[in-house]
């Protein structure tokens, strides 16, 4: 974490490096797949979750229950960071703007970043021109 972090340069756009929670996961080929979010309240009771299934399209998702705890208590608080168990105990929300939500892939052996980091609707980050 302290590598990558020292190396790293956050998208245009982007909140100040201390606003978000960094969350950290070895893939399968041993490189490092990071995402850097802004923090989220962790569900509340009676709260409904959308069942995210890869087999299927996104406007078929079922509603269910949200769990009572995150995988791996992950709900951090800004400026905190915690390497996860794999890439799928890390919160991520499909559906960010801007820049509430940052990926990418860092290669340790190489000491090098595979993906830059980037946010996923780079139209709507913070400062853009290109508003809907």
């Amino acid at each position: 974490m302290d590598e990558i972090e020292r190396q790293i340069s956050l998208p245009s756009g982007a909140h100040p490096f201390s606003d978000y929670a960094r969350y950290y996961a070895y893939d399968q080929k041993g490189r490092v797949f990071a995402v850097y979010a802004l923090p989220a309240l962790p569900p509340s009771r009676g709260a409904t979750c959308k069942d995210i299934n890869a087999t299927v399209s996104p406007d078929k998702w079922r509603t269910v229950p949200c769990p009572k705890d995150s995988p791996e208590d992950a709900y951090l608080p800004a400026g905190q960071r915690r390497w996860m168990s794999n890439q799928l105990a890390i919160p991520m929300t499909p559906d960010t703007i801007g820049c509430e939500q940052i990926s990418f892939t860092y290669d340790p052996s190489r000491k090098s970043f595979v993906t830059k980091p980037s946010c996923p609707n780079e139209e709507y980050r913070i400062g853009s021109a290109a508003k809907p």
